[in-house]
């Protein structure tokens, strides 16, 4: 056996496997009765309805540390760039913000789902009730900047990588670029033609990338604002996008359940992940 690969459903009964790497495998209502699975690495792998009944599991590693208990259904969440602070946004419209050495809430206060965190300075962009951003102190939230625009809730916000630039989306079915100094309105991009559920930059700060509502995923210039293209062919509101480190991947999805991936230059689909069976809300 090996990480990375796909064992669900499978009969694994009595199987011996202590110290294998199974990173990412999949064991999906595998059958692992009296396997013995000690000092196996299973980070990141998944086990739903695995029966585990009788295993010897000793110094299983799963790769998670404890989770945070929040009070309500979490709409976003964003460390900051050095890894220090969690920013968490709920659905009863409040912002938590834990320092992540001993996992405390140093701040709460109110605001929408949509926040991103700076990458170069302690600030947070937050969505406000009324179309509004706020940006300013992750700590206090003391407004540096409102940014006005939008004519509807603003949905998502993000960063570029070197803090520059703010990108939002919202339910006008329009994206705004801002600059993160001054809060001038820098682009309006308008080829959607619903909800905007999520907007990123990609690494180098070139492109721009949006999911929405309306089934799409397009792909802007950042600098013109040029309207480069939809990316492939959905079927049902897409929810998200992420980029790869590199920038030479992106993923997506949305209510379609699955997660397709897609050379960034050429905006070619590369692969399909299957396996969610219910909608995915969030890719990083």
């Amino acid at each position: 056996m090996k990480a990375g690969v796909w064992f669900n459903g499978a009969d694994l009964k009595g199987v011996r496997i202590p110290g294998a790497d199974l990173r990412g495998a999949q064991f999906d209502s595998a059958d692992l009765w009296e396997a013995d699975l000690t000092d196996v690495n299973f980070s990141k792998a998944w086990l739903r309805h695995a029966n585990l009944n009788k295993a010897q599991m000793e110094r299983v590693q799963c790769g998670e540390h404890p989770y945070l208990e929040v009070r309500m259904l979490v709409s976003k969440y964003e460390f900051a760039s050095d890894g220090t602070l969690l920013a968490v946004s709920t659905q009863d419209d409040m912002i938590c913000i834990y320092e992540t050495d001993e996992w405390e809430l140093v701040a709460e206060y109110p605001g929408t789902s949509a926040i991103a965190v700076s990458p170069i300075a302690r600030e947070l962009a937050r969505g406000s009730f009324g179309g509004t951003v706020e940006v300013g102190n992750i700590f206090t939230r003391k407004p540096r900047l409102t940014l006005r625009g939008h004519d509807a809730v603003v949905t998502c916000i993000s960063y570029s990588c070197d803090g520059t630039l703010i990108a939002t989306g919202s339910e006008d079915a329009t994206i705004r670029i801002w600059s993160a100094e001054t809060g001038e309105t820098l682009r309006v991009l308008r080829e959607h033609q619903d909800v905007v559920h999520c907007v990123r930059f990609s690494p180098h700060g070139n492109r721009l990338l949006s999911a929405s509502k309306d089934t799409t995923v397009q792909s802007w210039d950042v600098k013109t604002g040029k309207h480069l293209g939809i990316i492939g062919h959905h079927v049902e509101p897409m929810r998200t996008v992420a980029y790869s480190p590199d920038g030479c991947q992106f993923a997506t999805s949305g209510d379609e359940f699955h997660i397709r991936l897609w050379d960034a230059d050429t905006r070619e689909w590369l692969r399909t992940l299957m396996g969610h069976r219910l909608t995915v809300l969030d890719l990083s």
